[in-house]
């Protein structure tokens, strides 16, 4: 069977996919308890081995080991748009470089990256990157900044 129809735009990137080829960046760890959707930020959880989302400042400051890298290799969840890491898989996560991320918020070149660590309102995505605090909501990650300028909430490269 031939294609009949074809796309006039194609999206640039998924959430997680790296942005630039990197050295030095990856790390694998062991996602805890539930799925995790790519382009994520993640903590240390009680174990060395697992990863999770932030629930709390200090994890996002403090214990926070950057954001979860897309796998092609797993299969893609309905929509086509994510892959998960699911609950108990291996996930690698960049600490250093250029990925893809959904943003809640319009972001600006240069602008630091703040990480969600409470739900509020239709916000409920904890480790989305946007573009404050949202009264208390989220926390600067230390050392991201964005590296594209958006509008709207969208896909957007950060990088550290």
């Amino acid at each position: 069977m031939s294609q009949t129809s074809y796309s006039q735009r194609l999206s640039e990137a998924l959430a997680g996919m790296l942005a630039a080829p990197i050295d030095d960046c990856d790390i694998e760890s062991k996602i805890n308890a539930a799925a995790i959707p790519a382009g994520i930020f993640v903590t240390r959880d009680a174990a060395d081995d697992a990863c999770k989302v932030p629930t709390t400042t200090g994890e996002v400051t403090a214990s926070g080991m950057g954001f979860t890298v897309l796998n092609l290799a797993r299969e893609p969840v309905s929509d086509g748009s994510s892959v998960d890491n699911a609950a108990g898989k291996g996930c690698s996560v960049i600490r250093r470089g250029r990925i893809w991320v959904l943003t809640e918020t319009a972001m600006t070149y240069g602008q630091n990256v703040f990480v969600r660590f409470t739900a509020n309102g239709g916000n409920t995505q904890l480790g989305k990157v946007r573009n404050d605090a949202d009264t208390a909501n989220a926390v600067a990650a230390p050392g991201w900044v964005c590296k594209t300028t958006l509008a709207a909430g969208g896909l957007a490269i950060i990088e550290r």
